[in-house]
């Protein structure tokens, strides 16, 4: 995963292997140190100023604990903080405000845990359990100033609240969210805007802000599709077509095969990046607006990740091997 230097706003690379070991390396790709935690990492590390002094700390969630370590590799007090229950779900890190007044949910099991960024269970979070388990990451959306948290259960209750935790509205009808993020469309009210839910069968759903479902039909798209539509594009992964949609541009690319991983969209100046990974070939293609390829394919085996070069102000992608290679492309 790609993080930034905090003393130079370069990018670095934190990544850990199948041993539980954790390394952080720059972007010259030398490696700054190792340090063995105790389990496998469940989702994104996120970067956090726990001192409002412009330094960055690592955040993250194992199966048993929440870690936060600084740039050096040391664990920073009172974490890590061992959990109640196992974890089986990436933590949430919101700032609703953005003035690193954060606040990390963690669900366990059926229960929810809302920590401020010392480390202190935060007393004013009402929403601290749920019928059955949390199945997917909280999420948070602002919309007309106004704060929406969705919490989906295993047994299809979607929850909507406030930041303290309190229902917004209620959502009667059962949704099967898979993990896939959602989409948010803001409309001209509250009323109007809505999400678009992916559902564990494939199903996509509409849920409005006030509670409403309804069903969004998208012909032929089977259960392993990917779908994801904003106020800037649409992009369908449908079997083993590529879809992009926008109100300027609009491309279809088809692979020889249908083994393929969810796009990434990247911005760069003006111009729009797409990148999809061909799990069968091994091999990363990217592609603009127009639906032109830059170039030739990349190899790379796991997931990848795109960002801009802070010094140079290139574009660089990077991905790992399954020799535990780590491959650093620049994108011209």
């Amino acid at each position: 995963q790609i993080v930034t230097n905090h003393y130079t706003q370069d990018i670095e690379i934190i990544t850990q292997d199948i041993e539980n070991n954790l390394y952080l390396i720059d972007s010259k790709g030398e490696q700054l140190w190792m340090k063995k935690i105790g389990n496998s990492i469940l989702g994104d590390i996120h970067q956090i100023d726990m001192f409002n002094n412009n330094k960055l700390q690592y955040i993250f969630n194992t199966k048993d604990s929440i870690y936060v370590m600084d740039r050096k590799g040391n664990h920073v007090t009172p974490f890590p903080i061992k959990s109640k229950y196992p974890m089986s779900v990436p933590l949430a890190l919101f700032d609703y405000d953005k003035n690193e007044n954060y606040r990390i949910l963690v669900p366990m099991k059926n229960e929810l845990v809302m920590y401020n960024k010392k480390g202190t269970i935060v007393s004013g979070w009402e929403f601290t359990s749920t019928n059955s388990n949390i199945t997917t990451t909280p999420e948070h959306y602002q919309v007309f100033n106004k704060d929406y948290i969705i919490i989906s259960e295993e047994n299809g209750k979607i929850h909507l609240l406030n930041r303290k935790g309190q229902s917004r509205a209620a959502v009667k009808e059962k949704i099967q969210k898979s993990t896939n993020k959602s989409s948010l469309i803001q409309g001209n009210t509250i009323n109007d805007s809505k999400l678009i839910i992916k559902e564990r069968n494939g199903k996509m759903t509409y849920l409005y802000l006030n509670g409403v479902v309804d069903n969004l039909q998208i012909q032929n798209l089977n259960e392993n599709a990917f779908y994801e539509k904003n106020d800037n594009y649409t992009i369908i992964v449908n079997k083993s077509q590529l879809i992009y949609s926008s109100s300027t541009n609009q491309f279809e690319y088809n692979f020889k095969n249908s083994k393929l991983g969810n796009p990434k969209v990247s911005f760069h100046n003006d111009s729009i990046l797409i990148g999809i990974q061909n799990i069968s070939e091994n091999l990363i293609y990217l592609f603009n607006q127009n639906g032109e390829l830059y170039t030739k394919p990349f190899f790379g085996t796991t997931d990848f990740n795109i960002t801009k070069s802070y010094s140079n102000q290139n574009l660089n992608m990077i991905v790992g091997s399954y020799e535990g290679v780590l491959y650093n492309y620049i994108i011209n």
